[in-house]
């Protein structure tokens, strides 16, 4: 019984720290560079999208 008291509070401490550290925003430059990691993907689909509507309206 003790055990599972002492894992609850574990795993308790751990969702309380992972919302402190969303709501702190401690990784802002992380998430920037997944920002542009993200529209450089987009911008990539958005090439080859372009490029397969010209191939096809050459057929």
């Amino acid at each position: 019984m003790l055990g599972f008291g002492i894992v609850w509070c574990v795993f308790a401490f751990l969702v309380i720290a992972s919302h402190l550290h969303f709501i702190i925003g401690v990784d802002e430059e992380k998430q920037k560079r997944l920002d542009a990691v993200r529209k450089a993907k987009l911008a990539q689909w958005q090439g080859k999208w372009n490029e397969e509507g010209r191939v096809s309206q050459r057929s």
